[in-house]
């Protein structure tokens, strides 16, 4: 999910290692990972056991565009 809207939805088969992970991207944002809600990142070698949602976490980008006094 992203800014709790469905990014995607993918068939996994259970319990086995969820494989390539998409990076999507937002403008202004660095994109972190893809997280449960338990904050555990998604990783390739990820078994699915269940249904499960995944968040996208992301940081802001911070840019030295402004003078400082």
């Amino acid at each position: 999910a992203i800014d709790g809207e469905a990014y995607k939805t993918m068939e996994v088969r259970k319990n086995t290692e969820f494989g390539d992970i998409e990076r999507p991207e937002k403008e202004g944002y660095t994109f972190l990972g893809w997280y449960d809600e338990n904050n555990n990142l998604l990783e390739e070698n990820t078994k699915i056991t269940d249904d499960i949602v995944y968040y996208a976490k992301w940081a802001v980008i911070v840019t030295d565009d402004e003078e400082t006094e």
